[in-house]
């Protein structure tokens, strides 16, 4: 499944911020284009990745860490909480459409409500990186 917009302009955010992208096989990517909106890859061996859009694939580009933006999984986002210093305290379903999550460390203590627990840990991790 596709990320929706409101999450890729999160993703581009969090990168602006400082949360790097490796690319490894398998990693999924996302590129922003101006007026259009985004694009989802992902990375390919041999330095290739795949449009998740289209099915076309391309090179990698040389300036990657320019253009493209990581588009992390739970895990992702999790560790990236951890690695600033702070855990997620609990998760718990809201409504059968929402979830909060609570986080405490350094910088930021608080509760993050989001539609999936991928869209609340982005939360808390745009509130860590931002602080």
């Amino acid at each position: 499944m596709l990320s929706s917009r409101p999450f890729l302009e999160k993703c581009e955010k969090l990168r602006a911020l400082g949360l790097a992208l490796r690319p490894e096989t398998g990693t999924r990517v996302g590129r922003g284009f101006a007026d259009l909106g985004y694009e989802e890859f992902s990375i390919l061996t041999a330095g290739k990745m795949v449009s998740l859009m289209t099915g076309q694939v391309s090179k990698l580009p040389e300036d990657w860490s320019e253009r493209l933006f990581l588009i992390p999984n739970v895990d992702t986002l999790s560790d990236c909480l951890s690695a600033k210093g702070h855990t997620v305290k609990s998760m718990t379903p809201v409504t059968s459409s929402s979830w909060q999550i609570e986080v405490s460390g350094s910088a930021v203590n608080g509760s993050f409500k989001g539609r999936t627990i991928r869209d609340a840990l982005m939360d808390a991790c745009l509130a860590v990186y931002s602080s």
